[in-house]
């Protein structure tokens, strides 16, 4: 069945460096719903070298985050003289794992969401998961990343907050074509929950545009770039 897709160009330089860990925190927050299971699968290649830039690194990503929300994480592969142990130890009040894959010394750098068992949330890139990448004020080296997000009930927050801090047509008329509700997704007693999100504006530099009337097989994506051995 074909569906629509927002697409957003994360292009981080000097000037903006601290611009991934804002884009990943406001779709997290987006995403968040005590009623969906989410599962982060992410391939970092060059992780964390240390237990503080792993530390600060996740606040950053997780900041507003409910901890009652129910979020595994999926920690995969790592370039030689890397781990992802030092990000895996300071996720706190989730389930954490971390996975060999059949592709060692992967310099792919992939984070998948998934909200149910179902994929909604693509994004592959330059960016290593890290403290120095995302988060470091004084980085000098520029990355860009595209992420794939699926049109549906999962991402209708997300896709909203995007349409109204941006004056695309296109994306006005996704939310219009798509019959996006204009409440917040289903929770299952109807009532909204207690806590309020309120993630920063996604950030202006990212650029965005709508692909719809597409079949993009993100199964076959997963199944490519994540064939994995977990390790309880």
């Amino acid at each position: 069945m074909n569906t629509g897709y927002l697409i957003d160009h994360i292009r981080t330089t000097k000037a903006n460096s601290p611009l991934m860990a804002q884009y990943l925190n406001a779709v997290l927050l987006l995403l968040s719903n005590p009623n969906y299971k989410i599962d982060i699968h992410i391939k970092g290649a060059c992780w964390n070298k240390t237990d503080e830039t792993a530390s600060n690194h996740i606040k950053e990503i997780t900041a507003g985050i409910p901890i009652e929300n129910e979020i595994d994480w999926s920690l995969y592969d790592s370039y030689p003289g890397f781990s992802p142990k030092y990000t895996a130890k300071n996720i706190l009040n989730c389930k954490v794992h971390i996975c060999e894959t059949k592709t060692p010394k992967d310099h792919a750098k992939i984070i998948v969401i998934k909200i149910n068992g179902e994929i909604c949330f693509y994004m592959l890139g330059s960016s290593n998961f890290s403290y120095s990448t995302y988060c470091d004020k004084n980085r000098k080296i520029g990355e860009a990343d595209i992420a794939f997000i699926k049109a549906g009930k999962e991402t209708n927050n997300l896709i909203k907050h995007h349409i109204s801090n941006n004056n695309n047509h296109e994306m006005s008329w996704l939310i219009s074509t798509l019959l996006l509700d204009d409440e917040r997704p289903n929770y299952n007693d109807g009532i909204e929950p207690e806590f309020e999100l309120e993630p920063s504006p996604i950030p202006k530099e990212i650029t965005s545009s709508v692909s719809y009337d597409s079949k993009i097989d993100f199964d076959k994506w997963f199944e490519n770039d994540f064939m994995a051995v977990r390790d309880e």
